[in-house]
């Protein structure tokens, strides 16, 4: 499951300050060259952005490693852009990784959902609850005590272990094979 709730840090670069160039490498080496037009693209996008520092991440080039002249002159690319804007060059420094980011997609299918059966007898617990200003007799009922088949008849409280539903007097919930509570009037 995922925690939803879950406080993320900022990210350090904004994500409209996150560009991606065009080019594949296999295991033999170039399967489509750099390209040169989005790069171009790239960079006047930073030019505009009056961006001050900038990070080249370049995704297995431990396996492949590229030319140092092209890295080198895309570095005195954005030398001169930088000195053209604000009127001097910070050569010498070392260019810093701010952000990697990789994206990776594999044609899959899909896994089946299936719900196992229920493996004992519900645990079931009775309360009191407060349905539409009056105080009735519930059963509350654990999920993981249900399993595929399963019924459970209003009113009822269904304690999930991230949510609680109500099943209301004249309704029926049952689980379906992939796990699903479903809701039905009677």
């Amino acid at each position: 499951m995922y925690d939803l709730t879950q406080n993320r840090p900022a990210p350090l670069v904004p994500r409209e300050l996150r560009f991606t160039v065009r080019e594949r490498m296999g295991p033999d080496g170039v399967i489509e060259p750099l390209d040169e037009e989005s790069l171009a693209t790239v960079i006047s996008a930073l030019q505009e952005a009056d961006v001050e520092a900038i990070a080249v991440c370049l995704l297995f080039s431990f396996m492949h490693p590229v030319p140092a002249g092209e890295l080198a002159a895309q570095a005195e690319e954005f030398h001169g852009a930088h000195e053209q804007r604000y009127g001097f060059r910070i050569e010498g420094e070392e260019i810093e990784l701010v952000n990697l980011r990789l994206v990776a997609s594999l044609g899959i299918d899909r896994p089946r959902l299936r719900e196992l059966s229920a493996s004992g007898e519900l645990a079931v617990r009775p309360r009191r609850a407060n349905l539409g200003g009056d105080w009735v007799a519930v059963d509350v009922v654990d999920r993981q005590s249900l399993g595929f088949g399963s019924t459970v008849e209003g009113p009822a409280i269904v304690e999930f272990s991230e949510a609680t539903c109500l099943v209301r007097t004249g309704w029926t919930g049952s689980v379906d094979e992939a796990g699903t509570l479903i809701l039905r009037r009677t």
